[in-house]
């Protein structure tokens, strides 16, 4: 890390505090580049969002909590940045928001150049077959070719992984394109129930229409490190110049959700890092041996709170630095600046 806090005044880019937001919590962006945007790029933002009767491109598979459930009330807006750089971004209030219904979690986003498409992941809750009442958590992919107009998104017309299982922290990328040619499609998924397990490796040959996981282990937990919890990818796979692929991930200490264990030093959420070889992307040539950003800052971890950070969203910078975009205890968003040495 070499910039910790790169907002104003050493504080969150998005904030209800900054005036930045009408929503109280604002919190696990993904960065999108926007060709048509001068300013490079836009944010999907998850926010707290009351069940509010707002409309949105996105979402139309999913069901609605009531408002007395005690699921997260949130949902997904899309902010462009009004500066080169990344740092500002348009007020977001309820005609931002492009999945409405909620709950919508945690989104991820890529471009893929040799396409011109871009790709949202979120989760949300959907009915389980053969049941009118149980839900699941389930991974859906919207695309546009045109990704700076909100209306322009659509959902895929299924989840990514139908059946009676549950996954969440789910992005994709394309590590086999060029620039003359689509190859196939690659994601890093999180099956299970609330807050999952170990990161999986799934690949898809048929346009994003099915998956196969070809590695249900890529990243696991590890009983004797400090990423002894529950793991989910954060932002997209980074290509360094080397070739291979940078990897942020989550680690939620909250586990197990029924009776946790008790919270490190370092918070609830902390970020991790893993580099996959070019050649093989199963396998894993280095990974982190302690949390590379935890809760540090005063709005990592307001009075009270065992702090968190936790990230959906990276912005590569070249020469193989990052600005990793993070939500601060669920309430805020936060830029970090990162070096990678290759």
């Amino acid at each position: 890390v070499v910039d910790r806090a790169l907002g104003p005044d050493g504080g969150p880019i998005i904030s209800s505090a900054s005036n930045s937001s009408a929503f109280v919590d604002n919190f696990n962006a993904a960065w999108l580049p926007l060709e048509d945007n001068d300013d490079g790029g836009a944010l999907f933002v998850r926010v707290t969002n009351t069940n509010v009767d707002a409309k949105s491109p996105l979402g139309g598979g999913c069901e609605q909590t009531s408002p007395t459930s005690n699921q997260s009330h949130s949902s997904i807006a899309f902010t462009k940045a009004t500066s080169s750089s990344s740092l500002e971004y348009e007020y977001i209030d309820e005609t931002k928001l492009i999945v409405a219904v909620s709950p919508s979690l945690d989104p991820r986003a890529v471009h893929r150049p040799s396409t011109g498409v871009s790709y949202l992941t979120y989760q949300c809750n959907v009915k389980s077959e053969g049941s009118s009442s149980k839900l699941l958590r389930k991974t859906f992919v919207a695309s546009s070719s045109t990704p700076g107009d909100p209306a322009s998104w659509r959902d895929a017309p299924a989840p990514m992984f139908p059946g009676p299982s549950e996954d969440c922290g789910t992005c994709v990328w394309f590590p086999d394109d060029d620039d003359a040619s689509a190859g196939a499609a690659y994601a890093l998924v999180t099956f299970g129930g609330l807050r999952g397990g170990n990161i999986s490796l799934a690949r898809s040959d048929d346009g994003l229409e099915t998956w196969q996981v070809v590695n249900p282990r890529l990243l696991a937990t590890r009983p004797d490190a400090w990423d002894d919890r529950t793991l989910s990818s954060a932002a997209c796979p980074q290509r360094l110049s080397d070739g291979n692929w940078l990897v942020l991930y989550n680690v939620d200490n909250l586990w197990p959700v029924d009776d946790p264990l008790p919270i490190p030093s370092y918070g609830r959420c902390a970020l991790g890092w893993a580099v996959l070889s070019r050649a093989n992307l199963s396998h894993v040539l280095a990974r982190s041996e302690e949390p590379l950003i935890f809760a540090a800052e005063p709005y990592d971890k307001p009075s009270g709170s065992n702090g968190s950070v936790y990230t959906d969203g990276v912005k590569a910078e070249g020469g193989d630095a990052f600005t990793v975009f993070v939500g601060g205890n669920d309430e805020v968003v936060e830029a970090v600046r990162i070096q990678v040495d290759v």
